[in-house]
């Protein structure tokens, strides 16, 4: 099964739960901080993600009303 035959990809109860109740005063998402030590190569890290999320269609993307109530999984736009 290619991305093409994969999109665009209802959510799921679950997922559209956790879209729609997301709100400053309760979130439903969060962020994570961590802390490295030595040099940052910017350039190898940027190519180790995109060789990561590669195989993973899911990871490149993006959430969208879709016709009616429908809410969606699509393909993210490149940005390159």
């Amino acid at each position: 099964m290619g991305t093409a035959d994969l999109f665009p990809l209802p959510l799921t109860l679950f997922e559209r739960y956790m879209l729609l109740d997301d709100r400053p005063a309760y979130p439903m998402t969060f962020a994570i901080q961590a802390r490295f030590r030595g040099i940052a190569r910017r350039e190898l890290f940027q190519q180790a993600v995109e060789q990561a999320v590669m195989p993973h269609p899911l990871l490149r993307a993006v959430v969208r009303w879709s016709t009616g109530r429908k809410v969606v999984s699509e393909p993210a736009p490149s940005n390159r």
